[in-house]
């Protein structure tokens, strides 16, 4: 049965290249071992082990890392804060930025905002959102809570169909991933909020003569519990409950969506204000254990904050404690990208209109190149 993979197109390091050569081979030969799917799932497959294993190592991987569906834009990180803070975001005092990890934290936004942000990813993969919120009481006196509208799309680019031979077949595609949000908040007591977002989920793999696409429909839900001063935050989340109307794969074959429980919590120690500690422990369906904390470090009467952040998880742990005993795994590599993650955010006013900028820095432990990851959230 004849088949296709793709190879990216724009311009990768040599050290890159070699990277994403050896992340195709690995995909070729799972791409084999998936027979009988449809031609156009193969790619599917072969993209989802390029975004999921930026690490290349698929003997080392959670065992249904890339066999869920969506998960390229669901495991994206685009809130440049989190993302700064090991995205260790279910128990920020958050604002639009974090309704992805936890949409009760809208509940305790007060003014109307926007925020947006733009991610690149690797080569031509880009990510980008958008989202508005406004306090219901605004628009209708005695309404409570907070609602608001959040557009998330991923972009892989233009791709080039290749063949089992590694020759081009002269088809070329595109690919790309959509999220569209419609979220709730309300504190129902004093310091508690609760949030739900209703999510529309559409991919889509295209040509010039053939179209295919993937949908589904999911739910998420959280709580938060915050002090009034705010220096101790608690929350908890559950992500991508729904189901798949439709996806690449042939009849009987579609995979399940990664449904992921997170809870946290984020401290201001008493010794100093400056300083914010989170931490998450996060399990996802499609991932082991994850650990994520993250610093914050305010400075400049608290107009610019400095962040760093630690990702990691079990088999991370377990890997170490192999290193330590001398009995290393030579093919063990990290299995998500990122394990340090540093980054700024600086905050400032326009016209009485609250401003924040962030920034983070995608380091990733596979030795591609780093970039840099933007946000930015205004109060009306």
């Amino acid at each position: 049965m004849a088949f296709s993979i793709f190879k990216v197109q724009g311009s990768l390091s040599q050290k890159d290249r070699a990277i994403f050569e050896k992340t195709r081979a690995l995909s070729h030969q799972d791409c084999k071992k998936s027979m009988p799917l449809v031609s156009i799932s193969l790619h599917r497959i072969f993209l989802w082990a390029l975004f999921g294993a930026l690490s290349v190592s698929a003997l080392t991987v959670h065992p249904r890392a890339g066999s869920t569906a969506f998960s390229d834009l669901l495991s994206t990180s685009f809130d440049a804060r989190s993302y700064a803070l090991g995205d260790a975001s279910v128990a920020l005092p958050g604002d639009l930025q974090t309704i992805p990890s936890n949409p009760a934290a809208l509940g305790f936004m007060t003014k109307p905002s926007v925020a947006f942000g733009y991610v690149p990813i690797l080569a031509d993969l880009k990510g980008t959102f958008g989202s508005f919120g406004v306090p219901l009481a605004l628009l209708k006196k005695e309404t409570k809570g907070v609602s608001a509208l959040t557009i998330h799309y991923l972009s892989f680019g233009t791709l080039d169909g290749v063949d089992e031979n590694n020759l081009p077949t002269g088809e070329t595609w595109g690919q790309s991933s959509l999220r569209g949000s419609a979220t709730y908040g309300i504190i129902v007591s004093q310091g508690f909020a609760i949030g739900a977002s209703v999510n529309a989920l559409y991919g889509r793999i295209s040509n010039e003569s053939s179209v295919t696409s993937a949908k589904a429909l999911t739910i998420d839900g959280g709580a938060q519990y915050r002090t009034s001063d705010t220096r101790f935050i608690a929350g908890l989340s559950l992500l991508n409950a729904g189901f798949l109307l439709s996806d690449y794969y042939a009849a009987g074959l579609k995979p399940s969506l990664p449904l992921t429980a997170t809870i946290g919590l984020s401290v201001v120690p008493g010794f100093s204000p400056n300083l914010r500690f989170a931490a998450d422990l996060v399990k996802s369906s499609d991932a082991y254990l994850q650990i994520r904390t993250g610093l914050e470090i305010s400075i400049a009467d608290q107009l610019i904050a400095l962040r760093i952040g630690l990702n990691f998880d079990t088999q991370d742990i377990a890997e170490g404690l192999n290193n330590l005993s001398g009995s290393p795994n030579e093919s063990y590599a990290k299995s998500n990208y990122s394990l340090v993650t540093p980054g700024l955010g600086v905050k400032t006013s326009i016209n009485n209109h609250p401003l924040r900028l962030d920034a983070a820095l995608q380091t990733r432990v596979a030795g591609f190149d780093p970039g840099f990851l933007l946000s930015a959230s205004i109060g009306l």
